[in-house]
């Protein structure tokens, strides 16, 4: 029998983006970074179903995994375009001051002033640091640079962050 997470613990770790092959190896998108993460015996969730991880390895840059009790391509097919996840019991700590996206989205964001910007919507991955989007419905967007002279403090268990908006980071007001 499988365990199934509850949806607040799941933390999305790839998205299957195609198969490769007859014996049901899946191409994947991969969202983490962590070491081993898609190694051989590790357990992923696709649409609330344990699967076991046979093998994976990297073709031309793409991470190609081969689950247990997938081997037609048939099978493997069935699963395209669902995200591979993990129950986040089974995550790994990270330093201070680093934090997974899930953990983030969400957060109430005040300026160093104590005025209220909204929540964070989005995470923008870019080559340089990460741009969170943050707003309201209804509101224009805010996008604030995961730097250090923009983000002042992340308290996660408050579900707030303070930031110092750099002088034409806000939105025009129309």
């Amino acid at each position: 029998m499988s365990k199934q997470p509850q949806s607040h613990n799941r933390v999305v770790v790839g998205i299957v983006k195609g198969v490769r092959g007859l014996q049901g190896e899946l191409r994947i998108d991969q969202m983490s970074d962590v070491p081993g993460r898609f190694d051989g015996g590790k357990a992923i969730f696709l649409n609330q179903k344990e699967y076991i991880i046979a093998s994976s390895r990297y073709d031309k840059n793409k991470l190609l995994i081969k689950f247990h009790d997938i081997d037609t391509r048939e099978k493997a097919e069935a699963l395209n375009g669902l995200s591979l996840y993990i129950d986040n019991s089974s995550e790994i700590e990270l330093p201070a001051g680093s934090y997974f996206h899930y953990q983030l989205l969400g957060l109430k964001v005040f300026d160093d002033k104590d005025s209220y910007l909204g929540v964070v919507k989005e995470i923008l991955q870019t080559g340089a640091n990460d741009v969170y989007i943050v707003g309201e419905e209804g509101s224009k967007d805010l996008l604030l640079p995961a730097i250090s002279s923009v983000i002042k403090d992340i308290d996660v268990p408050s579900g707030n962050m303070v930031v110092h908006v750099l002088k034409g980071l806000l939105p025009e007001i129309s």
